[in-house]
């Protein structure tokens, strides 16, 4: 059984304060320890063995042990405390946070997505996964957008935590020093649909948050401003819906 020592740490990882200090988050339920096992960022793992049992269960606790990755069982009330979740599906990992900061945007090819003000951790997780599915591999965060690695987000992202580079506290100004051409998303400028990136250009997708936008700061330093045209009644798109939307466009244009 797992010892209450070692219970508290995982627990302290509830705070992002803890996650940034240990380079560690909680991935929890079965899709998700598969993808950061798939990924080799699983350290240990945390499993109920009454919980209800299933072939991808199975599966996943045999692929465990032939990677010699420790797991270890544990009571069902200690890992509701570890569960961000109202039914959880018997098993948590402690997963590593890779170190991506230290990269400069010139030495790292390919286009990008710099999510500025997204505080909501659910959203955030939301476009991560559409980012991923667009096969979108670099991401960048405002110092003002949430923490990737939130419980939330991670749930929200399915996986796509662990197929991304993603680069938190970066400021846009880098990225717009690596000459890329920096796109902002605003609802009152030419629309998404009317506009296309050259080839041979890399560029860089903003999106700001649905209350605030994207700050004055960035707002400067946007070389081309884009929207989505609408024939609703509605005033906005939810910021996640947004970025699914202009993503396919410039995917598919460039």
């Amino acid at each position: 059984m797992v010892s209450e020592n070692k219970l508290k740490q995982l627990r302290s990882l509830s705070q992002k304060k803890n996650r940034l200090k240990r380079n560690r988050f909680i991935v929890e339920g079965v899709r998700l320890v598969e993808e950061a096992t798939r990924a080799g960022r699983v350290e240990s793992v945390f499993h109920f063995p009454d919980a209800v049992s299933s072939e991808r269960l199975a599966t996943l606790m045999t692929e465990l042990k032939k990677r010699d990755i420790p797991v270890m069982e544990i009571e069902e009330k200690d890992l509701n405390s570890l569960s961000d979740t109202v039914q959880n599906q018997g098993v948590v990992a402690l997963s590593t946070i890779p170190e991506h900061n230290d990269s400069q945007p010139a030495q790292i090819n390919g286009n990008w997505l710099y999510l500025d003000q997204i505080r909501n951790p659910g959203n955030l997780g939301t476009i991560l996964r559409t980012a991923d599915w667009f096969h979108l591999k670099n991401i960048a965060l405002s110092p003002a957008t949430a923490d990737p690695y939130n419980p939330k987000a991670v749930r929200g992202g399915m996986g796509a935590h662990f197929h991304l580079n993603i680069h938190t506290d970066w400021p846009l100004s880098d990225l717009k020093k690596s000459g890329r051409k920096i796109i902002a998303a605003d609802q009152n400028s030419e629309p998404i649909l009317e506009f296309n990136v050259k080839e041979s250009e890399e560029w860089c997708l903003v999106i700001g948050s649905e209350a605030d936008g994207i700050s004055k700061e960035n707002r400067n330093l946007a070389d081309q401003f884009v929207s989505i045209p609408g024939t609703g009644e509605g005033d906005s798109l939810n910021v996640a819906v947004a970025a699914g939307i202009l993503l396919y466009q410039l995917t598919n244009s460039s």
